[in-house]
């Protein structure tokens, strides 16, 4: 748990942050299109820095406004592959939805993409709706790759029922 202090009061709430070790930690990464400037996460390294969020205010997580998030995450080397997650915020009030899909694509040290899963997130946007998810590829053994490619398909524009009605939705990734 961690607490923020001025001197030797406490401020705010306790939080507590959950680390992630997995073979990307650290790893080079690269958007097709970079986080929006008004929510960068801790950075471009957010999705692999073992961090994981929690809360829309926590300042742990990437946005996408409008756009798919497209990321290649190069491994360095060719490495033994079991488990793909991604984190992803739901918090319809905030404009932040779900993407529709998420697919893996995996590409071996010549640069050959393949596509190897895709989930379908489906159920539609719920009002007041707000939490987080893990979307899970779990990958048949013996499966290997240099670069992984994560695209979470953007949910479109918010339903009618909404505020932000026709306005592009976010993607909040981890």
């Amino acid at each position: 748990l961690l607490s923020a202090m001025i001197g030797d009061d406490t401020v705010g709430e306790q939080r507590s942050i959950v680390l992630d070790d997995h073979l990307a930690v650290g790893k080079p990464v690269s958007f097709a299109t970079p986080a929006d400037t008004r929510y960068p996460g801790t950075g471009a390294m957010n999705l692999v820095d073992g961090a994981r969020g929690a809360t829309f205010r926590d300042g742990f997580w990437n946005g996408w406004w409008g756009h798919d998030l497209d990321v290649t995450i190069d491994l360095e080397a060719t490495q033994a592959i079991g488990t793909v997650r991604l984190s992803l915020l739901e918090e319809v009030n905030s404009w932040i939805v779900y993407p529709r899909s998420v697919e893996l694509h995996l590409a071996d040290q010549s640069g050959a993409w393949r596509r190897v899963a895709s989930q379908e997130l489906g159920g539609g946007v719920i009002p007041d709706a707000a939490s987080t998810r893990v979307v899970g590829f779990t990958l048949p053994a013996g499966t290997r790759a240099r670069k992984l490619r994560l695209v979470a398909r953007t949910g479109g524009p918010l339903p009618a029922w909404h505020s932000g009605a026709g306005q592009p939705s976010w993607i909040f990734a981890d």
